[in-house]
């Protein structure tokens, strides 16, 4: 299946902008991060949602939530890298984001995206509109250089992708 995914995307056929509505992607989102061993082990967990407003106020929804041992406690929009630092970063792919993924890499924080391209673009995480319905892709080699573990149960819903 990763091939056929590979091949999709190389050509195209996939890749377009189409997301879940945003109270599914978050409700997807933050059921995710149980599987991940840093989120799980955050007292405070902090998100940073890159040009998106109304993922913003669907996430900020869950503000209290209990992920692991700690809690959201953060969810900050806009434009610009966080500046006070950040546990997870969503991008879509409006624009160029290899700055995210960078920062994402570089501060050890997980990214995610909200549409399909954003794993090409070197997300880690990407929830999506799979022909009307939720798709989760984690992609491994993104995922290692964000320094991100994972419980094994994440492979029972996201499908594995590899560059």
């Amino acid at each position: 299946m990763c091939f056929v995914l590979s091949l999709a995307l190389a050509f195209g056929s996939l890749a377009d902008d189409q997301s879940l509505p945003d109270d599914l992607t978050t409700a997807i989102l933050v059921k995710l991060l149980q599987f991940n061993e840093r989120a799980c082990r955050t007292k405070s967990i902090r998100i940073h949602v890159v040009d998106q407003s109304e993922l913003a106020k669907s996430i900020r929804k869950f503000l209290g939530t209990r992920i692991g041992e700690g809690q959201l406690v953060e969810v900050t929009i806009g434009g610009d890298l966080p500046v006070n630092g950040t546990d997870v970063i969503v991008v879509g792919v409006k624009r160029d984001i290899s700055e995210y993924i960078e920062y994402a890499q570089e501060h050890s924080a997980l990214s995610v995206s909200n549409v399909l391209r954003g794993v090409e673009s070197g997300a880690s995480l990407v929830i999506y509109d799979d022909e009307g319905f939720p798709g989760v892709i984690l992609n491994h080699e993104s995922s290692t250089r964000e320094g991100q573990r994972w419980k094994p149960g994440i492979l029972e819903i996201a499908e594995l992708f590899e560059e």
